[in-house]
């Protein structure tokens, strides 16, 4: 398979693959129903972060078939720029449980909106602002525009 992005192929084993991108884009491992093969991707736009394995989307573009082996990095499925797809989140600074939609800024991703049932809020955990997704039947009070977070008791409490 040709890439137009691919500026150098290597014969491996009686094929080609491409060795080497134009100057925008990256090499990287794309999975397809025929097998692995290397692809250049766009790295503004198509290269997911700690991502070591792409598929391609039925819709167009990529999402992340494999996270790369890195401490506190798992696969979690969103929606991201109105496109429901893999990629691979912080566990400890990223990932927010029952949350949705995330936006993509600075190399950080951030929860912009939980599941039907959840309210987002900015809560205090250990001496930082963290954002939690809050359930409306348990969890939130009414009018409470901070939360903290009580390690005894294992609750979200009003400031």
């Amino acid at each position: 398979m040709i890439d137009p992005q691919c500026i150098e192929y290597i014969s491996d084993s009686g094929t080609y693959k491409c060795n080497q991108c134009n100057l925008l884009y990256t090499l990287s491992s794309v999975y397809k129903t025929d097998g692995t093969f290397s692809n250049c991707l766009l790295v503004n736009s198509q290269v997911i972060r700690d991502c070591a394995l792409y598929e391609i989307l039925s819709g167009g573009g990529y999402e992340c078939k494999q996270c790369s082996a890195s401490e506190n990095i798992a696969r979690y499925g969103f929606i991201l720029n109105g496109v429901q797809a893999y990629r691979c989140l912080n566990t400890v600074s990223e990932h927010v449980d029952s949350c949705t939609t995330y936006k993509y800024e600075n190399q950080n991703y951030e929860c912009t909106l939980c599941d039907s049932g959840y309210l987002r809020s900015d809560v205090q955990i250990s001496n930082a602002e963290k954002i939690r997704c809050l359930s409306t039947s348990n969890q939130v009070v009414e009018d409470c525009k901070h939360y903290d977070f009580d390690k005894p008791s294992a609750k979200y409490v009003c400031n």
